[in-house]
């Protein structure tokens, strides 16, 4: 779970993964950010209390995707004074890496997010920060939010560069499926993380969409290669390792099968 946590935000597929990350949550009482019942988060916000939130909110005007105008790499205290509120407790994962779940809402096209999770990497700055919204709404309400908000970010950035739709294997029959958008920019403002994103997914945990998730990352895309290299490179072992052990195996089958058949002559001659 934390190699496919860590793969995933270097790819530019934390919606994806955040999604995912709630599936796992469900199947074995674990996980790195769970859209339905993390820290049993759930806003109490009315909604003319909230601003108005928009798509745009998550594009700087040089093209960056960001939140409104924290910058990537700030710190913790950057985006509490942000939201005028603490972050409280996060959590650890590969490398040094650290998460928030923050009872903190947005109101976006007239829906409300329960809340919002930013992502640190091991010298505390922000490198992913997603708004989430989950079974306080229908499935038939968060497929319309989907939706609705696939078609302001067209309208916004132009068509998404990738549209994907995964399943994985929950456990005890159960598959999450997920659905997401991805909109990508080049940056060179932010040393090794050259590349940021926009992205929107939804998850089907096997009753109609539960969940939605709606934010930006940025990462460096030669980590990816270098792990991708890396997993080539492992496949490639295993698949000579397996492929080495079934000659032996049939070598050893072979050799069986001569000595008994000698064996058998021998005896015959006798």
């Amino acid at each position: 779970m934390r190699h496919l946590l860590k793969k995933t935000l270097l790819a530019g597929g934390i919606s994806m993964m955040m999604l995912s990350a709630a599936g796992c949550y469900y199947g074995s009482g674990m996980g790195y950010g769970s859209y339905a019942n993390a820290n049993k988060i759930k806003t109490t916000a009315a909604a003319d209390t909230l601003e108005e939130f928009k798509i745009t909110d998550f594009q700087a005007s040089d093209g960056t995707f960001q939140y409104k105008d924290l910058g990537w790499l700030s710190s913790y205290q950057d985006l509490e004074k942000e939201i005028a509120m603490p972050i409280g407790t996060t959590t650890a994962f590969t490398e040094g890496e650290t998460m928030g779940d923050i009872n903190y809402s947005v109101k976006l096209l007239n829906y409300i997010s329960v809340g919002m999770q930013p992502v640190y990497n091991a010298e505390g700055g922000l490198t992913t920060l997603t708004v989430y919204f989950e079974d306080t709404y229908t499935a038939e309400q968060l497929d319309d939010l989907f939706d609705k908000a696939v078609a302001a970010a067209r309208e916004a950035f132009g068509d998404e560069d990738k549209y994907q739709e995964n399943d994985q294997d929950g456990g005890k029959g159960t598959v999450y499926h997920t659905t997401g958008a991805f909109w990508y920019n080049e940056t060179d403002q932010y040393g090794d993380y050259t590349m940021n994103s926009f992205q929107i997914g939804k998850l089907d945990s096997g009753n109609g969409t539960s969940a939605v998730v709606i934010g930006v990352n940025i990462y460096d895309p030669s980590q990816i290669e270098e792990e991708s290299s890396e997993e080539g490179s492992s496949e490639k072992e295993s698949s000579e390792k397996a492929s080495s052990e079934e000659v032996s195996s049939k070598t050893d089958e072979k050799n069986l099968k001569e000595t008994s058949e000698a064996e058998n002559t021998a005896e015959s001659e006798e």
